[in-house]
């Protein structure tokens, strides 16, 4: 029987660009460190020749990269017992809603071609003939 690994927990913050993920001493990719805990390391990101990193660019793409690990997650209970089933249920629920909630206010870190909101109501034209 393999172990049962712990529930993800969703970063509580909207994601910045993950190719900030970079110490800028030596310009490598930051560990992947703490993904599935929802939260950011206390003492920042460590690099492979130990500094720790902590900006808000860092933790923006630590956000990316932790809601990808909650999706794979998310993704691997969906195939599992009941149990994992209804996890991952729960974890998709709670995507839903905080989606929702994000889609109602702008974030200064968004790019200009990045859509706006939520969902649009305006409905696309339709196309005559077959």
């Amino acid at each position: 029987m393999s172990p049962v690994a712990p529930p993800a927990v969703l970063p509580g913050e909207r994601g910045g660009w993950w190719h900030h993920y970079v110490c800028p001493a030596h310009g490598v990719e930051l560990e992947h460190v703490g993904l599935l805990s929802g939260e950011f390391p206390d003492s920042g990101a460590p690099c492979a020749y130990g500094c720790r990193v902590d900006t808000a660019d860092v933790r923006g793409a630590w956000s990316v990269l932790a809601h990808q690990a909650c999706a794979r997650a998310i993704l691997a209970a969906a195939g599992g017992t009941p149990d994992e089933r209804a996890a991952a249920v729960a974890l998709l629920r709670e995507y839903a809603d905080r989606y929702a909630a994000l889609g109602t206010t702008g974030h200064n870190g968004a790019a200009g071609w990045m859509l706006r909101g939520g969902c649009s109501t305006r409905r696309s034209p339709r196309r005559s003939g077959p």
